[in-house]
């Protein structure tokens, strides 16, 4: 290893020699012989066969297969963009020069002299690429607001609250230990993939529409915003609570507003560690016990049993709390949420609009049906007060809220799949089912099956297939996957 060279976790080297600078990421295997130049990157899941050589300053996309001089199964370079936004390590993936270059592309998709908020959570490193990323903007004329160190949704309660036409959220995923970096429209909601695509082109031919140094505006504070959501939060209630509440969170600052609302509200607030947050909230008789991630986004909860509720459970209970309190709701939901959905719109005379699992979409189509499934989405703390004001006025348990809802059993799976035969796999499936058992669908295809129905679906970021499965019971959902999974084993093998 070289000066500067990094090795990702589980990654494999074998007698290879790392330049300078070189990065090898997780899970990438490097065999005998080979040579990675300076400044070059392996990403995630590459194998690189024994005696390749990879010259300075190249990138080798996840997934591939690199043998002496060919590279088999590329993915574009051109795709910056990934789940949510633009993700990577702090000075590897995400360099002060590209946050610089972003508030650029940013700046230069959008017309001249709009009104950007641009936030980031408390971390130094997130903080600093916000203030790259703002002097970015401000060079090619827009005003950037400083909405401080704040959360995704607080930021974009503030872009809605203050009449901007974006905004920007740095912050770290905890536990993947990456940077995120969120680009917003004007009512909150992430930009789609054409705007996406349309910043990767900019960056690509450095097409920025740099403007008079005379006429860049200075950056303008807009202190509060916590405070400010909050206060807005507790008028929307317009209820007391009288819940005993065990509640667990990373983030100092929201976990302190979070815990003193609550607490206002009329509620028994007291803190845990999440590790301990299920044996609490039993211990000590509580109501339900919550999690918060660091962004206020993605929660969890446990009943007063001890019962977790989370991911798909938590959605379609959210589902059920809207089809309760609007009998026409209309709601949307990913291709591989569970059918229980349709169940329940039947049950309260709402609808359902299924639509792609990418969160851009997702918002998109939400918002066009009124910003309330927006919000419960996408905003941890709206949705665990809208849950704990319908358990106060219907006088339940949580554990009675949940057994209300009706069973559904999902199965989930990933494959390893390389990029240049994901097409061919979803073709061998059709062709090899018969015509009545296998139906379109928004993403990948699906297959119906008395017991259930399994979703194939092709990774878009990564070089990964995925199985979803529903079935009456988790051992038949099970059954279904493997079906499907041996199934797919066995085409790439005569594939390869």
């Amino acid at each position: 290893l070289w000066n500067g060279a990094a090795v990702g976790k589980g990654a494999q080297l074998r007698g290879a020699v790392l330049c300078s600078n070189a990065q090898v990421k997780a899970h990438s295997a490097v065999y005998e012989g080979a040579i990675i130049g300076d400044e070059s990157i392996v990403k995630e899941r590459c194998i690189i066969k024994p005696g390749s050589k990879i010259w300075p300053n190249k990138t080798i996309e996840e997934g591939t297969v690199f043998k002496n001089n060919l590279v088999w199964g590329v993915k574009s370079s051109s795709n910056l963009f990934s789940y949510r936004g633009v993700r990577g390590e702090f000075n590897l993936d995400i360099s002060l020069e590209l946050a610089l270059r972003l508030g650029f592309a940013f700046g230069s998709l959008l017309d001249p002299g709009v009104k950007i908020g641009v936030s980031s959570d408390d971390l130094t490193a997130a903080k600093i690429v916000k203030q790259v990323l703002s002097s970015g903007l401000q060079l090619v004329g827009q005003q950037v607001y400083d909405l401080g160190e704040v959360t995704a949704p607080i930021t974009r309660f503030a872009i809605r609250h203050n009449n901007l036409q974006a905004g920007v959220n740095i912050s770290f995923a905890e536990q993947e230990e990456l940077l995120q970096i969120s680009f917003f429209n004007e009512k909150g909601a992430n930009i789609n993939k054409a705007q996406e695509k349309k910043i990767e082109n900019i960056l690509a031919i450095d097409d920025f529409r740099f403007i008079n140094p005379r006429k860049i505006k200075e950056i303008l504070p807009l202190p509060g915003m916590y405070s400010l959501y909050f206060s807005n939060l507790r008028q929307q209630l317009k209820t007391k609570l009288s819940a005993k509440l065990i509640y667990s969170c990373p983030a100092s600052k929201l976990s302190s507003y979070f815990q003193q609302l609550l607490e206002e509200l009329g509620c028994q607030v007291e803190k845990t560690d999440f590790s301990k947050l299920k044996d609490v909230v039993q211990q000590k008789n509580a109501d339900l016990g919550i999690y918060l991630d660091r962004q206020g986004e993605t929660f969890i909860l446990y009943d007063e049993k001890g019962n977790v509720i989370k991911e798909d459970k938590l959605k379609v209970l959210l589902a059920y709390l809207l089809f309760k309190e609007d009998k026409n709701a209309t709601i949307v939901a990913p291709v591989d949420a569970p059918s229980v959905l349709e169940k329940l719109a039947e049950k309260y005379k709402g609808r359902v609009i299924r639509t792609k699992s990418a969160p851009e979409v997702m918002m998109e189509d939400m918002l066009k049906q009124g910003s309330k499934q927006f919000a419960l989405e996408f905003d941890g703390v709206q949705a665990v007060l809208n849950i704990l004001r319908f358990l106060e006025r219907e006088q339940l348990k949580l554990s009675q809220l949940n057994s209300a809802i009706p069973s559904f059993y999902l199965h989930k799976d990933v494959l390893e799949c390389p990029w240049e035969i994901k097409g061919r796999i979803i073709r061998s499936l059709v062709e090899d089912t018969e015509e009545n058992n296998c139906t379109g669908s928004l993403e990948g295809v699906k297959f119906t099956h008395p017991e259930g129905w399994a979703l194939i679906m092709p990774d878009s970021e990564k070089p990964l297939v995925k199985i979803i499965c529903e079935s009456s019971s988790y051992e038949l959902a099970e059954e279904i996957s493997n079906f499907y999974k041996g199934k797919i084993q066995l085409i790439m093998k005569t594939q390869s």
